[in-house]
């Protein structure tokens, strides 16, 4: 069972409650898992235009569940650098990882 943590406008970490948040956002959906089978890393970038970047890696070493969600949030965060944006929102299904980069 995963945990989903799903800001809400009123949370006092929520995007909408940042002032100096007033241009338009990316987003940046991350997820990891760690199976038997391998371990994958998955990055969905939204532009403020709407536009989709969809970046998958096979990781080539063992790992958690919490080490895989950790590679996808830097792997995203390093996909993000290369386009400069000035607002970015981060999504993930990891209440750990959610919590620890409020």
């Amino acid at each position: 069972m995963v945990e989903v943590a799903t800001p809400t406008l009123d949370a006092p970490h929520s995007p909408k409650s940042l002032d100096v948040l007033d241009v338009p956002s990316w987003i940046m959906n991350v997820d990891g898992s760690s199976t038997q089978t391998g371990n994958r890393v998955r990055v969905v970038l939204r532009t403020p235009d709407g536009i989709e970047i969809k970046y998958s890696i096979t990781l080539t070493f063992p790992t958690t569940n919490n080490m895989a969600e950790y590679e996808a949030l830097l792997a995203g965060l390093r996909l993000t650098k290369e386009f400069f944006p000035r607002s970015l929102v981060v999504c993930s299904d990891s209440e750990l990882v959610v919590n620890q980069i409020q």
